[in-house]
């Protein structure tokens, strides 16, 4: 049996004893103490004695310090940190953030820390909702540089729906000179036609028109200012209208 003794915050106690072999009338006691410090590094002790056909003392003393190897002494690893906030500069907590095949979760702080990345350009995402937005835009592309810490912090932004949908303007038939030619144009013209609308920051968030022409963009961030962005070949009215 073992009783255990919390003396103090980092330092415990434990005793035990009992018999190892009744019929042999062979029994030991012990004594195990252990204490840790905040940082991660330990030092523990342990003595027992045994007394019966085969009487003695053993003890054990180990220490454990953790060590980090300096990141300017790796070869090709960087370090990506930053935090992730909402609309009002709160931090959030528990968010998934994913860089390449790497993922991790914001603390209460809204922080994020890979400490070992390969050097080079990786993606960064961040799990969110259907109806958020991040910016800047995810994914993003960010470069680690070996032996270099990249801040790179993010916002979730509540989004909005925006639909629309796309209207085939044709010449005015009385303006038609006698050489113009009349061309018909299908319905299914409005199809597949990828518009985009461009945020102030330069952010682009395209939508591919249904058979109807009709658009739908998912997911906006609402303290922004729109306009259409002009497919090629195509005139494009301001936006909103």
């Amino acid at each position: 049996m073992a009783w255990s003794l919390p003396l103090q915050e980092g330092l415990g106690l434990t005793l035990s004893g009992g018999t190892r072999d009744a019929l042999a009338g062979q029994w030991f006691v012990g004594a195990e103490g252990k204490y840790a410090w905040a940082d991660g590094a330990e030092v523990a002790g342990q003595l027992n004695y045994t007394r019966g056909a085969s009487s003695g003392l053993s003890w054990r003393l180990s220490v454990r310090v953790p060590a980090e190897l300096p990141l300017a002494q790796r070869q090709n690893v960087g370090r990506l940190e930053g935090t992730v906030q909402d609309a009002s500069g709160q931090p959030l907590a528990g968010v998934l953030v994913r860089a390449g095949a790497a993922t991790t979760r914001t603390d209460a702080a809204g922080h994020y820390l890979f400490s070992a990345l390969p050097g080079g350009p990786t993606a960064l995402t961040v799990g969110t909702g259907p109806d958020q937005v991040v910016r800047p835009a995810v994914p993003l592309a960010v470069t680690v540089t070996p032996a270099r810490t990249l801040t790179q912090n993010l916002r979730v932004l509540p989004g909005i729906q925006v639909v629309g949908a796309l209207r085939l303007e044709l010449p005015d038939p009385a303006r038609l000179s006698a050489e113009s030619q009349v061309v018909s144009v299908p319905p299914s013209a409005l199809a597949g036609v990828p518009v985009g609308l461009q945020a102030e920051d330069g952010t682009i968030t395209e939508a591919i028109s249904s058979e109807t022409g009709g658009l739908i963009f998912a997911a906006l961030p609402r303290a922004a200012t729109w306009w259409c962005r002009r497919p090629r070949g195509t005139h494009c009215a301001p936006w909103p209208p």
